[in-house]
């Protein structure tokens, strides 16, 4: 069972098209409603689609608590959503930052937060997969916002993996145990393309 944030269209979209044809269930969360239902048409039972903006906690959280109901658990989670508004740094508006930063690297630490946390619950582990980009390693002049962002979504998920993997209840720090109950992990994106999904 999977939870895909950024589901209706690109990498994202592409993802879960890939994990219905394995035989996987997949929560899809996106703003765009129009998309979100044509993607509902396309995977039908196997999908259970939530419209929410992954900046905002409780929508995210609803997200995931339905997914869950639907589904039963959360085995895997996808944190694909994501924006590139591009100016020059001393050109930028402050709205332009915000907005990259937002959907960037907060949603990905609020989707995080909760799909963690269900996967804590249930005991018996879990994948997290955050998409990254090449621009989190690889500066570009006009993407500072996304540059940064992308950077933040590669510490944010190396601090998730050592977090999460230790014990069954995120908030030990007991590094002996053999348990995992997360695997968090970076998956740098394609040029959004959705022939980049094996």
């Amino acid at each position: 069972m999977a939870l895909i944030t950024g589901g209706a269209s690109g990498i994202g979209r592409a993802i879960a098209a890939r994990f219905v044809r394995e035989g996987a269930k997949v929560g899809l969360v996106d703003r765009n409603v129009e998309l979100l239902a044509e993607v509902q048409g396309e995977l039908g039972s196997a999908c259970v689609t939530e419209v929410a903006d992954v900046t905002i906690e409780a929508e995210i959280a609803r997200a995931v608590a339905r997914t869950v109901e639907t589904f039963g658990r959360l085995d895997i989670a996808v944190n694909s959503a994501g924006v590139g508004d591009g100016n020059l740094i001393m050109l930028m508006e402050e709205e332009q930052w915000d907005r990259v930063h937002s959907t960037c690297l907060k949603g990905v630490f609020l989707s995080m937060k909760h799909e963690c946390r269900q996967m804590a619950a249930q005991g018996d582990g879990g994948v997290v997969i955050n998409l990254s980009s090449l621009n989190s390693q690889q500066p570009a002049i006009g993407v500072g916002a996304y540059c940064s962002a992308k950077a933040g979504v590669n510490m944010l998920t190396q601090v998730g993996a050592m977090e999460m993997a230790p014990a069954k209840d995120p908030r030990l720090r007991d590094r002996s145990g053999p348990d995992r109950h997360a695997d968090v992990r970076i998956c740098h994106g394609r040029s959004g393309r959705q022939s980049g999904v094996p």
